[in-house]
């Protein structure tokens, strides 16, 4: 079993799933059909800071984050990238009445945007501020890289990064 260390920079074949997208992305490269998106509602104090480093962390520890997809000889491939980094969280207000369906608007207009799946990172987020002690993120992730079950996954392991940053002060 060859590790994802060993395959840094290495062409690596797709699965028969990612083909599939790849083929189907290729006939409409508009459609966002294949885009996944969910809204995490966190209640309490938020330090973004340690929001966005546990961020960064899982991007950097989730090597299907750091893959690009090319084309080579009708073939394609991936390539995990040496590194990515995540632009700061923008926090935009949220207010007024409504709420969850501003939230679905929001969403909504995240999961239309398309991705270019010759570019990395395939992950979209937006982060809001309703009050001092309640904030959403939202994210779209392509399912090239991404499943529903992936979801609870991320989100775990995005609150533990928080936790132990919290911890850490």
């Amino acid at each position: 079993v060859r590790s994802f260390k060993q395959s840094l920079g290495k062409e690596l074949p797709l699965s028969h799933e990612q083909e599939r997208l790849w083929i189907l992305q290729s006939l409409n490269p508009g459609d966002t059909s294949y885009h996944i998106t969910g809204s995490f509602w966190f209640d309490g104090f938020l330090k973004v800071e340690w929001l966005e480093k546990s961020l960064q962390h899982l991007l950097e520890t989730h090597h299907l984050f750091q893959m690009e997809f090319f084309e080579e000889y009708g073939k394609v491939f991936q390539r995990q990238k040496k590194s990515l980094s995540f632009p700061p969280l923008k926090v935009e207000s949220l207010e007024g009445e409504n709420l969850h369906q501003q939230v679905e608007k929001h969403a909504l207009a995240l999961s239309k945007q398309p991705f270019d799946l010759r570019n990395p990172t395939l992950l979209r987020v937006r982060f809001f501020r309703v009050s001092s002690t309640q904030h959403i993120l939202l994210m779209t992730v392509h399912h090239m890289i991404f499943d529903g079950w992936s979801f609870q996954i991320f989100l775990q392991e995005l609150l533990e990064g928080y936790t132990k940053k919290k911890k850490r002060g």
